[in-house]
């Protein structure tokens, strides 16, 4: 009887992992809030919402694959990110407070620096570093559309 259960369960998790994950995006609290970016997805025909967990997410019915990120209202002007909801969980159960010296060892392209900057409202000394040298370099102009100094 207990192995048929966790088959079922193992048979639930891999049909889980089969689908496409969840469009989520961050709201970049240095340019707007969170409902002011979903009143600007649901105006241009989005349906959207927040995240379950983070307090900054928004998620989308549509997926990743469906949709050319550029029509996202916000996306080009910094207002909002992808990134899925546990790298903004990492971003916010860290607690950065401004005026504190926070180092990102690994950065990447720099969504959870960003999400960081947004939580320290640019007041402080933030620290992207990464051994991969392109995606770090890719940060740069996401940071400057973010209004992240």
């Amino acid at each position: 009887m207990r192995a048929h259960g966790l088959l079922s369960q193992v048979g639930a998790e891999l049909r889980a992992l089969s689908q496409a994950a969840p469009l989520d995006l961050r709201v970049n609290l240095l340019k707007g809030t969170r409902q002011e970016a979903l009143a600007a997805l649901r105006a241009a025909g989005f349906a959207a919402a927040p995240t379950p967990y983070s307090p900054t997410g928004i998620r989308l019915a549509q997926r990743s694959g469906t949709i050319k990120l550029g029509q996202l209202p916000g996306l080009l002007e910094g207002l909002i990110e992808p990134q899925d909801e546990g790298s903004q969980l990492i971003a916010h159960l860290l607690g950065a407070q401004p005026g504190e010296l926070v180092a990102d060892y690994c950065a990447g392209a720099g969504g959870k620096t960003l999400a960081l900057a947004a939580s320290m409202g640019n007041r402080g000394r933030l620290w992207a570093m990464d051994i991969d040298e392109r995606r770090l370099a890719s940060g740069a102009p996401r940071c400057a559309k973010a209004g992240s100094t």
